[in-house]
């Protein structure tokens, strides 16, 4: 295991003076940045607040508005989880308003990203009387959409990826990253713009726009799949979201409940990796996202079941290969490893993994990583996906050496994840000017794995209340993850546990608490002095209809 480096603000004392909240809950809620109680208690209660108004959102809604009564509409989506609950959002609350609604997808491998001339044409072909294309979590740097306009067509550009300097002359753009957007939170996913367009075009069909939250379930599987920020506004949606995937009997998440064994459907486990990989899959493995948008469209129990052993199918094929890929990738690593970025190029590694390959090399070795693989024999092309630490955004930093080098044939992306394609020969001189910029930007420290530990309690503290509270701050995700706590610890006892007798539990019979470190049995028998300190997240473990408080340690984080 890499060294680990602990961070922890010790801010107790500036916590004394908050009354009305547990102190380790204002300490966790201080340490990320609430100053004052009340913004502590704003947080807790889920505060909705006014972040203004989207540009271009009554106009998108005016076009559709006026579309919906005798115009064929075509929902134009993304291959990801995005843009699955996109193309789902759309159908449902378009299909309340008018019959002539249909959605298109791209083939991932045959067509690329977002809309193309390929797909314009597809479209066409499918549903001859289409009059307007809505794209979903795509089109804000399709220049392509001038073919759709010389075709005749109206577009409606939704999206939340990031603009280029020259935007697509679409009728209506609204993608709050728009340099003269007002909306104050930028951070929306694909789904999430289009619901909030839709819900004003019902404003503007005089209809309720409160009818609109009716897909909120939807919305909230698409901000957590899609690894926007959990904070602000994305917060509330997902909250809202998860209550009604918990609460209403919906015929899909409740086939989702019973394939996974589970009783419900949390944010950063069930939905980040469980329903999201799986919807993932689908295009990753077969180029399609189709399937996916049937399964949230259908109320057939028995269609349900087969598309779901379908999805779980490619989920098992995708994470065999990515093993794969992975181990290659990281047999081409030199040793020690002194890039500040890594660059993979393979020649056979499945398309449909290099991304989560990317993210296993970048979250193992804390620094960007790139994992490329032969699209094109012929022209010698590799296409790729990238993953990036805070502190090296990809965007950002791909703009600047094609501004200097011309090298990418072509990339696009966020901060943290993009794709990009280039001629193999090119291999060698972008891991040059890769590391070239990262040697500027990235010092020995930023490189180096942290953990943060939002508040230190010891075993008196810990309780099953304290867990409840702490998991009320929740959803946790991208943005706002899982507290970690620091906890100084007494037991009584020591456990192995486990059919290889591979775990440890560390019990303390006076306060029913226990610290609990998987696969740490081999840690033990070579510890010298039994260990009082660990670092982890806390959960509450029932047994026989009695609940009890524990931690969980991380990353072998025992002391």
């Amino acid at each position: 295991m890499s060294k680990i480096k602990l961070l922890y603000e010790n801010n107790k004392e500036k916590v004394k003076t908050v009354s009305k909240i547990n102190p380790v809950i204002a300490e966790i809620l201080y340490n990320r940045g609430f100053r004052t109680e009340k913004d502590m208690q704003d947080f807790i209660e889920k505060k909705e607040k006014n972040y203004g108004e989207l540009k271009g959102i009554k106009e998108a809604a005016r076009i559709i508005g006026d579309s919906v009564n005798h115009e064929t509409i075509v929902l134009y989506s993304d291959t990801d989880v995005d843009g699955c609950m996109s193309a789902v959002v759309g159908m449902k609350l378009l299909k309340e308003v008018t019959d002539k609604v249909y959605f298109y997808t791209n083939d991932k491998y045959r067509d690329g990203y977002g809309l193309c001339k390929t797909g314009v044409d597809n479209i066409l072909k499918l549903y001859p009387e289409t009059k307007l294309i809505i794209t979903a979590d795509n089109g804000v740097a399709a220049m392509e959409i001038d073919y759709a306009k010389e075709k005749g067509l109206k577009v409606v550009v939704t999206d939340h990826h990031e603009p280029p300097e020259i935007l697509p002359p679409a009728d209506v753009i609204v993608d709050a990253k728009q340099k003269d957007c007002p909306y104050k939170f930028k951070e929306l996913c694909g789904a999430g713009v289009l619901y909030k367009v839709l819900k004003e075009t019902y404003k503007y069909l005089g209809i309720n726009e409160d009818k609109a939250d009716m897909v909120l379930d939807l919305v909230a599987v698409a901000t957590v799949g899609d690894v926007v920020p959990l904070i602000e506004e994305n917060r509330i949606i997902v909250d809202k979201g998860l209550k009604m995937i918990n609460t209403n009997k919906s015929p899909v998440f409740t086939a989702i409940k019973e394939v996974l064994g589970i009783k419900e459907i949390d944010a950063n486990n069930i939905i980040a990796y469980h329903i999201a990989p799986m919807i993932n899959a689908l295009s990753r493995m077969t180029g399609s996202i189709n399937k996916g948008i049937e399964l949230f469209l259908t109320d057939d129990k028995e269609k349900i079941r087969e598309i779901l052993a379908f999805m779980k199918e490619k989920n098992e094929e995708r994470k065999e290969l990515t093993e794969i890929v992975l181990e290659q990738c990281k047999a081409s690593l030199p040793s020690p490893l002194t890039d500040r970025v890594i660059v993979v190029g393979g020649e056979n590694f499945h398309e449909g993994v290099v991304g989560i390959a990317a993210g296993k090399l970048k979250e193992e070795f804390n620094r960007p990583a790139i994992v490329l693989t032969t699209i094109d024999e012929e022209k010698k092309i590799l296409r790729g996906s990238a993953r990036s630490i805070e502190k090296f955004p990809l965007k950002e930093n791909f703009d600047k050496i094609q501004r200097e080098t011309g090298i990418f044939e072509t990339y696009g992306g966020h901060k943290k994840a993009a794709g990009l394609s280039i001629k193999r020969e090119n291999l060698g001189k972008l891991r040059e000017l890769l590391n070239k910029e990262a040697e500027r930007i990235l010092n020995s420290e930023d490189i180096e794995k942290k953990v943060v530990i939002d508040a230190s309690i010891t075993t008196k503290d810990l309780s099953v209340e304290l867990v409840e509270d702490i998991k009320n701050l929740g959803p946790f995700g991208e943005g706002f993850p899982e507290p970690v706590i620091g906890i100084n610890f007494s037991y009584t006892d020591i456990y192995k546990m486990g059919d290889k007798k591979q775990h440890l539990k560390f019990l303390d019979k006076f306060t029913d608490t226990s610290v609990i470190m998987w696969n740490g049995s081999k840690a033990l028998d070579n510890l010298k002095t039994f260990k009082r300190k660990a670092v982890g997240t806390l959960s509450i473990n029932s047994f026989r209809d009695k609940k009890s408080a524990q931690l969980i340690v991380n990353d072998g984080l025992l002391f």
